[in-house]
């Protein structure tokens, strides 16, 4: 394995640093299942971009009336997403919950512990599971 300390650039060296750079991007990949409540699924460096959250169900959550995931922080449970349907086996983007977008831009100065909530009302599920990943670059501060 290989790390790395500092934020990755990619670029041509015969041009311009500042304007042809490009950042280097990372993904981090975790689960949940039915049975989860809350869980820590990802941490991430201090100011990187979120790119975007991949939710893939493979396994439908079966409560009765609802079911859904928040993507947020400890305090702010959807900060990055809120009520992500889990019903149906298939891929959902956290993106899809454009409420959120700008809270994408930066995750702010210090490194941030990515929670996962799951939410379900009616009968309790008996069944669930999705991997969740998230897509993000490194080190990238952006000014909207």
């Amino acid at each position: 394995m290989t790390t790395f300390r500092a934020p990755l650039r990619v670029y041509d060296a015969n041009k311009d640093i500042d304007s042809d750079a490009g950042w280097v991007t990372a993904m981090q990949t975790n689960t949940m299942v039915f049975g989860d409540t809350t869980k820590d699924l990802f941490n991430l460096p201090a100011n990187s971009q979120i790119i975007d959250f991949y939710v893939d169900v493979t396994t439908a959550f079966n409560a009765a009336t609802t079911n859904t995931l928040d993507l947020g922080v400890s305090g702010t449970p959807a900060r990055f997403a809120d009520n992500l349907a889990l019903g149906t086996a298939e891929r959902v983007l956290g993106s899809s919950d454009a409420s959120q977008l700008d809270e994408y831009a930066s995750t702010g100065t210090t490194g941030i512990t990515v929670q996962g909530v799951y939410a379900q009302t009616g009968a309790a599920a008996t069944a669930g599971a999705a991997r969740i990943s998230v897509l993000y670059a490194v080190q990238r501060v952006l000014s909207l």
